[in-house]
């Protein structure tokens, strides 16, 4: 998908590069190995971008969201409002992250709003790494 953007981000002398990560980067799952790992790349192929990219007027972000309330969340197994009343105790904020905070960190950074913020991983989970 990057690949068929850039040669018009390029073109226009701009453009928004914004990557969906996932917290199990810094706060691995043990019954996973391929996810976080391909997130971490994600990652790294971000940064990668956002240096290549810079020069013509493209930035490129992640956000990484931490553990947050969706429709699958909610009917998962196992995964009842006992899981989520625990989740929010480990964040500062004391609540999970909505897919609303999610959408709006990437509304930012892939907007005109963003004029300098490249090559960054911003964390959108209630500052949850701050207590682990």
């Amino acid at each position: 998908m990057i690949d068929a953007v850039l040669p018009g981000m390029r073109d226009a002398g701009w453009g928004r590069l914004v990557l969906i990560s996932s917290d199990v980067v810094d706060q691995p799952m043990p019954a996973a190995v391929a996810y976080p790992a391909a997130k971490g790349a994600l990652e790294t192929a971000a940064k990668v971008l956002a240096v290549r990219e810079a020069q013509h007027g493209i930035l490129t972000n992640v956000v990484r969201p931490g553990f947050t309330l969706t429709e699958r969340v909610l009917n998962t197994p196992g995964f009842g409002q006992g899981v989520v009343d625990a989740e929010a105790a480990k964040t500062p904020t004391g609540r999970i992250c909505t897919p609303e905070d999610v959408a709006s960190a990437v509304a930012y950074l892939g907007s005109a709003a963003n004029g300098h913020v490249n090559g960054e991983v911003l964390s959108v989970a209630g500052g949850r790494h701050l207590t682990r």
